[in-house]
């Protein structure tokens, strides 16, 4: 490599957070061979362990042999530990409430004190660890040692020329700090130098070891200790009770926690797993199964009212296990989540000292810190956050860091990484994983993200930006400049898009004008590399942006008839394939590569198309219809007010915000509900009428027509299901509309019965985003929303003969508010056809005069409409 590379390179990682320059020199290079390492025989395992790094690293930093033994021997001495360590050097020494890893370093020089004939470097710390994380401390921050990849080690190509004088203590807030990059669970010796001490780290015992679960696992363990499969059939009453009746299959149910049997189950496993357990293994998971279905049945669902929140019943019931191991078992935790729905802490019940709350923030937006307070998704994150923060001793976080729609996808999160850390541990947070990809490699930007959350695992504080800049130059080399260059032009991309950047991010912020601004960047940075393994590096950098050029959004024109589609050019999706394959990527999330193929249906998505535009329009409505895009509706404009209750036409790819066919849950089944159908046919389409037709592989053909007459302010929608099979048929088809409900207050429910108009108090809440429920069709004649401050009232009329229910579903902080009508759920026959009647108005105001009652309560309340 060429001389002139490293002179800015060593500029760079010579300037500490506290600047070299200002400290007077301790050594220099000329006394680098007269080091010697001492080590007491009374030192521990780990101790000893810290030595012989000692020794390695510093041949590899120096050039220089040196020795290890029980006394000192040289000019410079380098103590590992406190045992055997002198009064005199234990001086001025803070050694309080280290914990396990806390360090210390401190250099002493010759002639300090009438009695310092040597030179003495002092590494030690924390009774489990400290004195090891205080060798790698010390080579980072004095030798210029960087830990980048486990393949590539930094170590500047002369020796540094002096070593200043420290004085460095550290005692991490973070106890427990873990990341399943996938560099760090392969290779227990890079995690280790990156000082983190998880579950993911497999770090054996000589080594400083790991804080560890039990066999019991990690994560959703409910059916661990109480499973369906052995309890289902005879204890029913084990499992959630949904609607009235309990629910016993594996995939869609959570625990009846109320019951008695459910606790002693758990106490005893628990018990078991802890007296079975190895020395590290001190954490026992008690948590929610991945999925919904929380048990409504009296007495659980009292609590969880009483507490505010499904936590209450989850923290009562984990309390009572880890009492019951409080005396057995001093050292161990019971671990549990706030979740999902059990997200929001409990109104009074608290976590035991010995239980583990780990909050969840897989609802934020990563584009923006936790702390900024224009993100509605993280403002709700830090309430809870601080909620839990108040009541909970151990309160851990499970974050997350790369995209899991595709972890090769673009996911320009770097910004966020220390801010995000600094904020959890400015509010009580005393340990945290990190998720990421495990197993699979090529991730986006994997050693990169990595490399800064180690570090601000440990100092939440440190100075990201310098991590970044020195990353990139170490790495990538004379790519440096172009990697930031794309990064910066990502991370502004995703950060001006208005909608949040979720793990589950399709890159909706991502468009062809960036993708071709990215391709411009790595053209010029292939241009500059002529070292083949950097060119690899950048090769690998490269790979999101060849993900994006595939399947990013297209630019998109509309015209009277159709939206005209372009996408950048890109590898077809047999040479992106064979790519993966080659690199050995193997899984696309949490799902293997192969889903990747059926996403695409093996297909290169055209780099131009159209999509058919079926247009319905009078004096005062107009919608737009995608007959090939699941037949959705994709606008509902209200040409009076001006009002778009839909906004899928916006980006008629999303599937966001527009009205189809959904499929219906099937408890005995259970799978996502998604559109029923990927393409309808138009088989009449008229001045006043559309009418769309599909037919699924059950059987079931499906026809949904629209009526909006010249001059009429209501839309007519009728759908019509047949059976064309040989068999009956349940069909589980319902109408989903996904209303933009544009910001601002929760919606009101309305409905009209024989009583007259009354509003629905929502009698579910999912977390603080999102309201949810179901209303008894019977007697129900008209219902809807009003959007409050918009001057726009949607109503929906029913033949409540013709359904078997309705539900809503209001999710805050994705905008929408679905008005979901069920078809009556009784098997149709061969040849046999259910309709449903459906109508829709837009008002600017509810239909009547009179006093608001609550919903099935007798509850008036003040105001009038």
């Amino acid at each position: 490599m060429p001389a002139r590379f490293f002179l800015p390179l060593l500029l760079l990682i010579s300037s500490p957070a506290e600047a070299a320059y200002e400290r007077p020199v301790w050594v220099t290079s000329k006394d680098f061979g007269q080091f010697h390492v001492v080590v007491s025989d009374q030192a521990t395992a780990v101790e000893k362990f810290a030595a012989e790094e000692f020794r390695s690293l510093w041949k590899l930093s120096t050039g220089k042999e040196i020795e290890i033994s029980g006394r000192p021997q040289g000019a410079v001495n380098v103590w590992i530990g406190l045992a055997g360590l002198p009064a005199q050097l234990q001086e001025w020494l803070d050694l309080s409430d280290l914990g396990e890893d806390g360090v210390v370093i401190r250099t002493r020089t010759k002639g300090e004190t009438r009695k310092m004939t040597a030179n003495h470097l002092i590494l030690v710390g924390g009774k489990k660890r400290g004195a090891l994380y205080a060798v790698h401390q010390f080579f980072e921050d004095a030798m210029g040692v960087r830990w980048l990849t486990p393949e590539f080690t930094y170590f500047p190509p002369e020796p540094v020329e002096h070593i200043h004088e420290m004085v460095y203590r550290h005692v991490p807030p973070f106890a427990y700090r873990d990341t399943n990059y996938r560099a760090f669970v392969e290779n227990p010796k890079f995690a280790l130098a990156h000082r983190l001490n998880g579950n993911s780290t497999r770090i054996p015992e000589e080594w400083g070891g790991h804080t560890a679960y039990t066999r019991c696992g990690f994560g959703h363990t409910f059916h661990w200790f109480v499973s369906p499969e052995e309890h289902g059939a005879s204890h029913p009453e084990y499992f959630s009770e949904i609607d009235g009746k309990r629910q016993t299959n594996p995939q869609a149910t959570q625990l009846d926690l109320t019951h008695p049997d459910v606790l002693a189950i758990t106490k005893r496993k628990v018990a078991e797993a802890l007296a079975d357990s190895a020395t590290h293994e001190r954490i026992v998971s008690i948590t929610q199964m991945d999925w919904p279905f929380w048990n409504e049945s009296w007495p659980q669902k009292a609590i969880d009212e009483l507490e505010g929140s499904p936590s209450g019943s989850l923290i009562r019931f984990v309390n009572e296990v880890a009492r019951s191991i409080e005396k057995p078992f001093p050292r161990a935790f019971i671990d549990t989540f706030a979740y999902t729905y059990t997200r929001r802490p409990p109104n009074t019940v608290k976590p035991r000292d010995n239980v583990i709350v780990r909050l969840c923030s897989i609802e934020c937006d990563f584009s923006r810190p936790f702390q900024d307070s224009t993100s509605k998704l993280n403002r709700a994150f830090r309430k809870d956050l601080q909620g839990w923060a108040k009541g909970a001793k151990n309160l851990w976080i499970w974050d997350y860091t790369q995209n899991w729609h595709a972890f090769q996808g673009p996911h320009p999160n770097f910004h966020v990484l220390q801010p995000n850390l600094s904020f959890l541990a400015s509010n009580g947070v005393t340990g945290v994983f990190e998720q990421a990809s495990p197993s699979s490699p090529h991730s986006d930007f994997e050693y990169l993200k990595g490399y800064i959350l180690a570090h601000a695992l440990w100092d939440p504080e440190v100075d990201w930006h310098r991590l970044y800049t020195e990353f990139l130059a170490l790495y990538y080399r004379e790519a440096s400049p172009f990697i930031h260059e794309y990064i910066e032009l990502i991370t502004k991309k995703a950060q001006a898009h208005p909608e949040p950047m979720t793990i589950f991010s399709k890159m909706e912020w991502m468009d062809y004008d960036t993708v071709m601004n990215a391709e411009g960047i790595f053209r010029k940075a292939f241009d500059s590399v002529r070292d083949p393994e950097v060119r690899a590096r950048v090769d690998s950098a490269y790979l999101p942006v060849q993900y994006s050029a595939l399947v990013c959004p297209p630019k998109i024109e509309v015209a009277t008839t159709c939206y005209r589609l372009r996408r950048p050019p890109s590898l077809t999706f047999d040479e992106y394939w064979e790519r993966l394959r080659s690199l050995g990527v193997t899984y696309l999330n949490d799902y293997p590569i192969e889903e990747f193929r059926t996403r695409l249906e093996g297909k290169t998505p055209p780099r131009y198309e159209e999509i058919p535009i079926a247009r319905l329009e009078n004096e005062n409505y107009e919608l737009w219809v995608t007959p090939t895009l699941g037949g959705a509706i994709q606008r509902f404009r209200d040409k009076r007010s001006d009002i778009d209750l839909l906004k899928g036409f916006e980006s008629p790819l999303e599937g966001r915000w527009v009205w189809q066919e959904w499929t219906i849950l099937d408890p005995e089944a259970p799978a996502v509900e998604v559109p029923v159908a990927k393409s309808y046919e138009i088989i009449e389409s008229s001045g006043a009428r559309l009418s769309l037709r599909t037919k699924l592989a059950n059987g079931l053909a499906i026809t949904r027509t629209l009526g909006l007459p010249a001059g009429a302010t209501i839309l007519d929608l009728t759908l019509e299901m047949r059976n064309e099979s040989s068999s009956a048929i349940t069909p589980r088809v319902k109408l989903h509309p996904e209303f933009w409900t544009q910001g601002g207050y929760n919606p009101e429910i309305w409905v009209e019965t024989e009583k007259g108009w009354e509003e629905v108090d929502p009698d579910r809440r999912m977390g603080q985003e999102v309201l949810a429920g179901r209303l008894d069709q019977e007697g129900i004649r008209r219902w809807g929303f009003r959007l409050i401050g918009k001057g726009a009232v949607l109503m929906n009329t029913v033949r409540s003969e013709e359904i078997s229910q309705l539900s809503y579903f209001h999710n805050r902080a994705r905008d929408h508010f679905n008005l979901e009508v069920y078809p009556d759920q009784s098997p149709i026959e061969p040849g046999g056809r259910r309709v449903v009647h459906s109508q829709y108005e837009i008002l600017e105001r509810l239909p009547y005069e009179g006093p608001v009652t609550l919903y099935g309560l007798n509850r008036p309340k003040s105001r009038r409409y």
